[in-house]
């Protein structure tokens, strides 16, 4: 069956869409508030211009491999704030917040997989690959299972509108010529196997690197990531390149707003519940009324990051 579709969705003008953030002066509603939707959240070009949608497909960073392994073996039930509020402790708010993204997400994106109308959106490549080879043990084996599960479920829409195996992210290292533990690469297997070293801007970790040039080269429009320190704090140099840095509870919060939109169609994450959601944009209009932000995407997220895990 023919692989049909891009890693992108399709975009149009300012002028074609005419929402509320393309043409403010048309509505009294508040800018990045769509009617049905959620506010608009961080500073995502995706989302600030057409098709104002989260990305289609995301490329995961290695410690989003190592979360979602924590989460499938870890993770409280999604009610228990008690226990969540012992992950924030441990790990930190900011961490503990993604980390209850990451585990409502897990869960919606293999529910959602039965369902031919929405592939499942997770890629991960060599760069990820390479690195949990370095993990040791009975750690490693795990982490190296995730990564596995995820590569065998990555899809695409094949020519007829079902969902397929995708092409190219489906694939096993042993298939393509990557190595295993203590391997190294056979050349000529696959056309694609490490991309060119050497500086990237203000990327210098070579994983990173790697990482960043497999989304170039392929042309995956996001890199999903818990990195705050790096990937995060640089992401406006990758904005510039076509490739968004997205955090997990950003995510979560699109992927909500898309359904909504959309009537229920797609991935509907399990975080965050109703009565944060409710919180957060009564918050956000509050904002708007009393202090008017210069850009208003950037309230929910500044709201949403301040919310207690």
């Amino acid at each position: 069956m023919a692989f049909a579709q891009s890693l992108r969705y399709e975009t149009f003008s300012a002028e074609e869409c005419g929402c509320t953030l393309c043409a403010p002066d048309e509505y009294e509603s508040s800018p990045g508030i769509h009617p049905g939707g959620l506010p608009v959240i961080g500073d995502y070009p995706s989302l600030l211009a057409p098709p104002h949608r989260a990305p289609p497909y995301v490329l995961l960073d290695t410690s989003v491999v190592q979360n979602l392994r924590w989460a499938r073996e870890h993770a409280p039930h999604s009610g228990n704030r008690n226990a969540w509020r012992s992950v924030g402790r441990r790990f930190g708010a900011d961490l503990g917040r993604e980390l209850r993204a990451i585990a409502g997400l897990r869960v919606a994106v293999e529910e959602v997989e039965t369902d031919e109308s929405t592939p499942c959106p997770f890629v991960v490549t060599l760069a990820s690959w390479q690195e949990l080879l370095r993990a040791p043990g009975e750690r490693g084996s795990a982490l190296r299972a995730e990564w596995r599960h995820w590569r065998a479920r990555t899809q695409a829409f094949g020519d007829v509108g079902e969902c397929v195996p995708h092409p190219l992210f489906t694939r096993m290292p042993e298939e393509v010529g990557w190595p295993g533990l203590g391997q190294s690469s056979l050349p000529g297997l696959e056309g694609f196997g490490s991309m060119p070293a050497g500086p990237l801007g203000p990327f210098q970790d070579p994983g990173d690197r790697q990482l960043i040039r497999e989304a170039l080269h392929f042309d995956i429009p996001a890199i999903l990531t818990t990195d705050l320190k790096t990937f995060w704090r640089h992401r406006g140099w990758l904005y510039e390149r076509g490739v968004e840095v997205w955090r997990p509870t950003h995510l979560c919060w699109s992927l909500l707003s898309d359904c909504l939109l959309w009537r229920g169609d797609g991935i509907h994450p399990r975080w965050p519940g109703r009565q944060l959601i409710a919180s957060v944009t009564e918050r956000v209009k509050e904002a708007y009324a009393t202090r008017k932000p210069e850009r208003p995407s950037e309230v929910a997220a500044e709201v949403l990051s301040a919310i207690d895990v």
